[in-house]
């Protein structure tokens, strides 16, 4: 027997057919549909008004963007990179566009940093290595006292108010501190 396999179009059309023929009541057909009765409404909404083509997928992404970013501050943002002798970073032109701006809040700083970097004035970094890199692979110490290694382990205060640096030295052979 072939597995019958149900496309989410085809379940919306069945179950829109189950509640126009009004056998079960609305909460059993979306029980036996598997679906929550919001969403069996929302299905019912949508036929109704639309017919149909009012159960196909609608795209999920926002239909309006709540904060855009008018072309006067974007403006501004760029004139204040480059005015003064220093380059001002996106904190410092924060505070200048409140200054200049009052009546408005002034973007975030990561809003100004985008800005500033989509103009092409911010230089990227190079990247630094964060470990040095070692020529060789390390040794294994096979006798004593061939190899050391030293910890700092911090420091602390002691009961006495007297502040400790302790430093363990470590004999890799023996493992003795």
């Amino acid at each position: 027997m072939p597995w019958e396999e149900l496309k989410p179009m085809d379940l919306k059309v069945m179950f829109i057919a189950a509640y126009l023929a009004e056998r079960d009541t609305f909460s059993q057909l979306c029980r036996d549909y598997q679906v929550s009765r919001k969403t069996g409404y929302k299905w019912v909404e949508r036929y109704e008004a639309e017919g149909p083509r009012g159960l196909e997928e609608r795209s999920r992404c926002r239909h309006n963007q709540t904060y855009v970013v008018p072309l006067a501050i974007r403006q501004a943002i760029i004139e204040l990179r480059s005015i003064g002798e220093t380059i001002p970073g996106p904190k410092k032109i924060q505070n200048d566009l409140r200054q200049r701006f009052p009546g408005q809040d002034p973007p975030s700083k990561t809003t100004i940093y985008n800005i500033l970097k989509a103009a092409d004035l911010i230089a990227p970094r190079r990247v630094r290595q964060r470990v040095a890199v070692y020529p060789k692979p390390l040794c294994k110490a096979e006798t004593p006292n061939q190899l050391f290694s030293a910890d700092y382990k911090g420091q602390f205060l002691t009961g006495a108010g007297v502040w400790c640096y302790p430093l363990t030295i470590m004999d890799h052979a023996s493992r003795f501190l």
